[in-house]
């Protein structure tokens, strides 16, 4: 077996400037590649300042802000999951006028249950990422899970 070398270094710029900037240049088998990106630390909100907040709290491992940030990303799938059953079934009543449960049936019950959980769980979860702060990331995560069912010309509409 060949040994490769591999070696990745980056590079950052002080904190204090306004604007960061990281440099990765890349090594694999004598071929070297490098990329270069800046991104913006003001407070802005914009979608990629606030992702960028996600992947700086978690790019040390086991520290304080690792440990918090994804305290409130537990914190907001909790709260999501729980609403999301509590909401879905005043829908089936009132909208569908069907009544019944997972157990006993019908089964109209059973796929109307099923096919408005996922819409309800992805309003939610954004509604309550907002609150939190977290949008970015939870749009990632709703269309992560939007991805499986749908054609990527529909996704790319919400990208």
């Amino acid at each position: 077996m060949a040994h490769r070398n591999h070696r990745v270094s980056t590079r950052f710029a002080s904190s204090s400037a306004p604007r960061s900037s990281a440099t990765t240049t890349a090594t694999v088998s004598g071929h070297t590649a490098s990329t270069s990106t800046s991104t913006s630390t003001s407070t802005v909100g914009t979608a990629k300042t606030l992702l960028s907040h996600h992947e700086e709290m978690t790019k040390v491992r086991f520290s304080h802000n690792w440990w918090k940030e994804w305290a409130v990303i537990m914190t907001v799938f909790a709260i999501t999951g729980s609403s999301s059953v509590y909401f879905v079934k005043p829908i089936l009543k009132n909208v569908f006028q069907l009544e019944g449960s997972m157990q006993e049936g019908p089964w109209s019950y059973r796929l109307t249950y099923v096919c408005t959980t996922m819409p309800t769980y992805s309003v939610t979860l954004l509604a309550v990422a907002s609150v939190f702060g977290r949008r970015p990331y939870f749009q990632k995560v709703v269309l992560r899970m939007w991805s499986r069912f749908l054609p990527k010309k529909v996704l790319q509409r919400f990208q």
